[in-house]
C-alpha cells in the first residue's frame, strides 16, 4: 500500500520470487520439496533473520523451488514478545 509505513510493529506476510521464475532452490519429487545448495543456504538465512535485525522474527517460512513465503514479526519491543519454535 502506498501510505503505510512497513517499518511499524505488526505480522507482515513476505514473497520473495526467483528471476524468471527458474527453480533455482530445489525441485519437487514426491510431492516434497527437496532443496539444492541454494535451497538449503537460503533456508539458513531465513532462520538467522533474527540474528541480523533483532526486532524482527521469522513465524513460519517455507523454501520453494521458486519463491520463499515468510511471515516476518517487526515489533520494536521483542523483550515482550512470546518466543516462537523457531527461535532459540
Amino acid at each position: 500500500m502506498k501510505e503505510y509505513d512497513y517499518s511499524m510493529s505488526g505480522y507482515y506476510f513476505v514473497e520473495i520470487c526467483t528471476y524468471k521464475r527458474e527453480n533455482i532452490f530445489g525441485q519437487i519429487l514426491k510431492e516434497k520439496i527437496e532443496l539444492n545448495e541454494f535451497g538449503k543456504i537460503t533456508d539458513v538465512c531465513v532462520t538467522n533473520i533474527s540474528q541480523h535485525f533483532p526486532n524482527a522474527l521469522v513465524d513460519s517460512y517455507s523454501v520453494m523451488p521458486n519463491n520463499i513465503h515468510l511471515i516476518v514479526i517487526l515489533d520494536d519491543n521483542r523483550d515482550t514478545m512470546i518466543p516462537h519454535p523457531l527461535h532459540k
